[in-house]
């Protein structure tokens, strides 16, 4: 049996220490906000995790995660944070935006069309 990730728990506060890796911490950050887990987010930011920072294991970043596979709480909350949604990533050079268009994600559900409508109001042209 596969343990727990942290982020996708309620409560990750017996898990983050001040020891926590800061990898560890990107990771529970990017599986968060997959998982709309909005009250680990707010630990996870809390101790210092950089809202923006790029998982170096796995490539991910919070807010494309989120934009991507249609998380809408997650998103506005990550933006309401501070995330910056001209960030582009480096393997890519695309944007949560570009990753919240139909050729990017896994499907057309009103959940992604509504990320799309909230990242293109406050992406640069």
């Amino acid at each position: 049996m596969q343990a727990r990730t942290p982020a996708t728990a309620d409560n990750i506060t017996g898990w983050l220490t001040a020891e926590t890796p800061l990898q560890a911490r990107i990771q529970a950050l990017v599986k968060a906000a997959d998982h709309q887990r909005l009250p680990a987010i707010d630990h996870l930011l809390a101790a210092g995790t950089p809202i923006d920072a790029f998982d170096e294991q796995w490539g991910g970043q919070a807010l494309r995660i989120a934009a991507r596979n249609g998380r809408v709480a997650a998103v506005r909350h990550l933006l309401a944070g501070g995330a910056d949604p001209n960030l582009r990533d480096p393997e890519h050079n695309r944007m949560a935006l570009d990753w919240s268009r139909p050729e990017h994600r896994y499907d057309d559900s009103p959940s992604h069309k509504q990320v799309h409508a909230i990242l293109e109001a406050v992406t640069a042209p």
